[in-house]
């Protein structure tokens, strides 16, 4: 999930983030931490530091529905 995350905001952002999305599959062995973070910075090298945000803000969101959890 959050590779697949990261390789669509690299490539949709203007002009596509090569470098970021180069790191993307290196990473995968690391884990959905470091690939969450990645996705998220991804986010801020496009759009800046509210997308940091709002791309951690969506992670959070998915990952509490995905372990049913409440807040």
């Amino acid at each position: 999930m959050c590779a697949d995350r990261g390789h669509e905001l690299a490539r949709a952002a203007s002009p596509p983030l090569e470098q970021w999305e180069a790191a993307i599959e290196p990473s995968v062995a690391e884990g959905p931490a470091l690939l969450g973070f990645v996705a998220a910075r991804i986010a801020e090298e496009g759009s800046g530091p509210e997308a940091y945000r709002a791309e951690r803000a969506r992670q959070t969101d998915w990952l509490v529905e995905r372990l049913a959890l409440t807040r």
